[in-house]
C-alpha cells in the first residue's frame, strides 16, 4: 500500500514544540557577542552602502548601481528599510541576515517535513541550528542568508504545487520564486528544480502521465514562469538602464570555470565545508541532537521507557555509529546525497523528487563557478534535509529497524549504478586532496569578532591626526566596509581607490593621507616588496589588527582549509605623506627608512 503523501499529515504539535525549541537555540548561537559584529566582508560594505537609498533623492529609484555586479536588490531594499526603522549603523543590515536565518530553521524542518515524514522536520531543524556554516553566514551582512530562506520556501510552495496542481498554488510558487531571484541571480534554480521534478514525475508516476493531468501541471507551472518573471522585470530594466544585462552576464562568465576546473573546484568547496563543519565534537553533537529530537517527536517519552533492553541496546548502537560517521566524515552530507540521490528522484511523490534534483542540480553547477564558500550554502541545507531522512528512515523510532527500508531496491540496476559512481568519487577525493588534507577552522575564527574596520575608523575619527587646517584628503585601498564606516563616522573626504597604482606612486603635490588594507594589497606587511617602496614615500602613522573571520577568510584564500594564508592577520595601516628630502642630503645609492613609530 503506497504511504500517504507527508505533505498531507497534520503537524505533530510535539514536533514543532521541538523545531521552536531548536530556533531558539539557533538564535542564542547567532546572537552569540552581538556586540562583536560588525562588517568586515568586502559585498558587506557594498550592500551597506546600497542601502542608503532610503535617504538619497530619488529613493529606490536612485539604488547605487553599484550593487548590480554583485546581487539583485532584494538584501539592498530590506536594508534600507531596516535603517528607516533603527537609523544608519550596521546593527539593521546584521539583524536581517540574523533574522532571516532563524527562519530557515523552521523553513527546512517544514520542507523535510514534506519529504519524508513526521520526525523528519524536528531532525532537520537540529541539524541547521547546529551548523556552524549556516552560524557564520547567518553573521554576515550578505544576501546569503535571506537567499537561502526564499529558496527553501521557493522549493517548498513548489512541492505543495505539484502535490496538488492548483491555480492559487501556482501563484504563490511563482511569487517565491520571482523573491529568491530578487535576492541572487541563480534563484531561477528553484523555480527550474521543481520543473525538473515534474518531468522526472512523468517516468515515475503513472498517473502524472494522463494527459489532462500533465497538460494542467505544465500549463500552471508555465503560469508560475510568468509571475517570477514578472516579479524579477523592474530589476531587469534597471540593470538595462545601467550598463545593460548583456554586460552583467559578460562579468560572470568571468567566475566561471569549465570542465578542467570543475574537479579542483569541487575539491575546494569540500574543503570549505570541512572547514566550516566545527570538526568532531561538533559533528557528533548535531548527529545527536538530531537523532534524539527526531526520537522524541514521533515516540515521546515512550522512546525510552517502553522498549526493550535489547531495543535500548539497538538504539544506542545506532545513536554512537551515526554520531560517529559525522564527527569522522564532516562533509558526509554530500556523500549522503552521492548515493541517494537516484531513489529520490525516482520516487513517485514530489518532494523527495525536488530534494533529489535539488542536490544533483546544485553539485554539478556549483563547482563551475569559482570557489567561493557562500555559493555551498543551498547544498549544506540539502544536506540537512537529506540527513534528517536519513534519520527517521533508518533510525530505529519503531518496533522493526528496517520498517520503512524496502530491501527490494538494492536489486535494480539503478542503484547498483549510483554504488558505483559514489566509490569512484569517494577514490577520487581521497586521493585528489591537497598535499594537505582539509581541516577544521577553530571556533575562535569562525566566531571572531568582526567589528575591528568599525573600531578603526571611529578611532580615526576621535583621535584626528590629521592637519588641523580641515585640508587633509584621504586615499582609501581597502575593504568597501571602512568606506562605510568612514562615511558615517565622517572622517575626513576620502576617495577608495580602484588598485594600488596611487599607493605605490606616493602622494605627490597633492599632500593626501593613505589608508591602505593588507588584504587589498594582497600581501603581507612583514615581507611584501610592495611595502618596502611604499614607505620610501609614506610615513606609517598608525595600524590596527583586522583579522579574517571565516568567511572573509575563505573568500581571501579559498584554499585555507589546507594551505594556511599569510594575511590571516592583516593590518590597517594609515600613511601619512613623507617629507621630501633635498637630493644634496640624501647618501648616494640610499633608501630612505621608514617612520615605524606608531
Amino acid at each position: 500500500m503506497t504511504p500517504p503523501t507527508p505533505s498531507l499529515v497534520p503537524p505533530s504539535r510535539r514536533e514543532w514544540l521541538l523545531v521552536l525549541a531548536l530556533t531558539l537555540l539557533a538564535a542564542i548561537l547567532r546572537f552569540q557577542k552581538f556586540g562583536g559584529l560588525g562588517l568586515s566582508h568586502f559585498d558587506e560594505g557594498i550592500y551597506a552602502l546600497s542601502g542608503l537609498w532610503v535617504v538619497t533623492p530619488g529613493g529606490l529609484f536612485a539604488l547605487d548601481p553599484q550593487v548590480i555586479a554583485y546581487a539583485p536588490p532584494g538584501f539592498p531594499i530590506l536594508i534600507g528599510l531596516a535603517y528607516s526603522l533603527l537609523g544608519i549603523s550596521d546593527t539593521p543590515a546584521l539583524l536581517i541576515a540574523i533574522i532571516a536565518g532563524l527562519f530557515t530553521i523552521p523553513a527546512a524542518a517544514w520542507l523535510a517535513r514534506q519529504s519524508f515524514g513526521p520526525g523528519a522536520g524536528a531532525a532537520a531543524a537540529a541539524f541547521s541550528a547546529l551548523s556552524l556554516a549556516h552560524i557564520a553566514f547567518s553573521r554576515k551582512a550578505l544576501t546569503d542568508a535571506p537567499f537561502l530562506l526564499t529558496w527553501i520556501l521557493a522549493l517548498s510552495l513548489g512541492i505543495r504545487f505539484l502535490d496538488r496542481p492548483r491555480l492559487g498554488r501556482a501563484l504563490a510558487f511563482g511569487i517565491a520564486v520571482g523573491i529568491a531571484q530578487n535576492f541572487k541571480y541563480n534563484g531561477w534554480l528553484a523555480g527550474a528544480i521543481p520543473l525538473l521534478a515534474a518531468l522526472a514525475g512523468l517516468l515515475s508516476n503513472p498517473d502524472a502521465r494522463r494527459p489532462s493531468s500533465a497538460l494542467r501541471t505544465f500549463s500552471l507551472l508555465a503560469l508560475a514562469a510568468f509571475v517570477a518573471a514578472l516579479m524579477y522585470l523592474p530589476w531587469f530594466r534597471f540593470v538595462e538602464n545601467h550598463g545593460g544585462y548583456a554586460d552583467l552576464i559578460r562579468h560572470h562568465r568571468g567566475y566561471l570555470g569549465g570542465p578542467n576546473t570543475w574537479l579542483p573546484y569541487w575539491r575546494a568547496q569540500l574543503a570549505q565545508a570541512i572547514a566550516l563543519s566545527g570538526g568532531v565534537f561538533w559533528g557528533a553533537s548535531a548527529w545527536i541532537v538530531a537523532w534524539l529530537s527526531a526520537g522524541f517527536a514521533l515516540n515521546g517519552s515512550a522512546l525510552i521507557l517502553s522498549r526493550s533492553r535489547w531495543d535500548i541496546s539497538r538504539l544506542l548502537v545506532a545513536y554512537v555509529l551515526g554520531a560517529s560517521a559525522l564527527a569522522i566524515i564532516p562533509d558526509l552530507a554530500w556523500w549522503v546525497g552521492l548515493a541517494w540521490s537516484a531513489w529520490l528522484i525516482a520516487d513517485t511523490r514530489p518532494a523527495p523528487r525536488i530534494v533529489g534534483i535539488w542536490w544533483l542540480v546544485l553539485s554539478v553547477m556549483t563547482p563551475f563557478y569559482h570557489p567561493y564558500a557562500r555559493l555551498w550554502l543551498p547544498l549544506h541545507a540539502v544536506g540537512w534535509i537529506m540527513l534528517a531522512g536519513v534519520v527517521v528512515k533508518l533510525g530505529p523510532f519503531t518496533s522493526n529497524l528496517f520498517s520503512t527500508f524496502d530491501r527490494s531496491v538494492v536489486t535494480r540496476p539503478r542503484v547498483l549504478l549510483q554504488a558505483f559512481v559514489a566509490i569512484l568519487c569517494l577514490i577520487l577525493a581521497l586521493t585528489h586532496w591537497p598535499v594537505r588534507s582539509p581541516r577544521p577552522l577553530p571556533y575562535a575564527i569562525i566566531f571572531a569578532p568582526t567589528s575591528l574596520l568599525r573600531t578603526a575608523a571611529a578611532q580615526l575619527a576621535s583621535s584626528s591626526p590629521f592637519p588641523s587646517d580641515g585640508s587633509a584628503r584621504l586615499r582609501v585601498l581597502a575593504r568597501r566596509p571602512l568606506a562605510f564606516y568612514l562615511a558615517i563616522n565622517r572622517v575626513v573626504p576620502f576617495r577608495l581607490l580602484p588598485d594600488n597604482r596611487e599607493i605605490l606612486e606616493g602622494p605627490g603635490a597633492s599632500g593626501e593621507w593613505a589608508l591602505v588594507d593588507e588584504v587589498q594589497l594582497g600581501e603581507s606587511l612583514k615581507d611584501g616588496p610592495n611595502w618596502k617602496t611604499i614607505f620610501v614615500e609614506w610615513n606609517r602613522t598608525a595600524d590596527w589588527k583586522v583579522p579574517l573571520d571565516a568567511v572573509t577568510l575563505l573568500d581571501v584564500n579559498p584554499n585555507a582549509a589546507s594551505d594556511p594564508c599569510p594575511l590571516d592577520q592583516p593590518q590597517l595601516v594609515l600613511l601619512a605623506p613623507r617629507p621630501p628630502i633635498p637630493p644634496a642630503s640624501r647618501p648616494s645609492g640610499s633608501i630612505s627608512k621608514p617612520d615605524s613609530s606608531p
